[in-house]
């Protein structure tokens, strides 16, 4: 295949059941039931070589084979999973972003840990900067959602504060 978003070279393709820490296992057209049965919290927390879990090795190379399910198993096997700096200290969601995994799927990703959309591995480089150098568009319409919804918050515990200070003073001055 082609480079991976770290510049290393993408794996080549065997035959065979492969390890899940293994590029060929998501690349190749194994069940979804066969990834599901691979996925432990054993399996889920080991490493290569590169410390790439297997969450990092399914979004890097999983792409349309990374279900919602299989994503929610991962994350579920190894909680740590997407807080987990990998090669070059990237996260999971680097590796998502660059491969254009399905808006599903990362969405479930960036769930679990919202802070990644503004880690930068060791290239300074965060999660958006990958989906914008990629177009993927539905991971930037996902992060503009998520501000949108960030400052729906904000303003609503603004307006909150704001309605207390009111009431409050309301009170004193009819106590006074």
């Amino acid at each position: 295949g082609g480079k991976a978003a770290d510049g290393r070279r993408r794996g080549s393709r065997s035959t065979g059941m492969a390890s899940p820490l293994t590029p060929a296992f998501w690349q190749k057209t194994f069940s979804e039931s066969d990834r599901m049965k691979a996925i432990t919290p054993d399996s889920a927390k080991e490493t290569d070589s590169f410390g790439n879990t297997m969450l990092h090795i399914a979004c890097s190379y999983g792409q349309e084979r990374l279900t919602v399910p299989i994503m929610a198993a991962l994350i579920k096997a190894n909680p740590d999973g997407p807080r987990t700096k990998g090669w070059l200290g990237s996260l999971p969601l680097h590796w998502a972003a660059y491969s254009s995994v399905p808006i599903a799927s990362t969405k479930v990703l960036l769930e679990a840990y919202e802070g990644a959309l503004t880690i930068q591995n060791q290239h300074g480089k965060t999660p958006l900067d990958y989906a914008q150098s990629e177009k993927n568009m539905a991971l930037i319409e996902l992060q503009n959602n998520m501000k949108a919804k960030a400052t729906e918050i904000i303003r609503g515990s603004a307006l909150k504060s704001a309605k207390r200070l009111r009431n409050n003073k309301a009170a004193e001055q009819a106590a006074a």
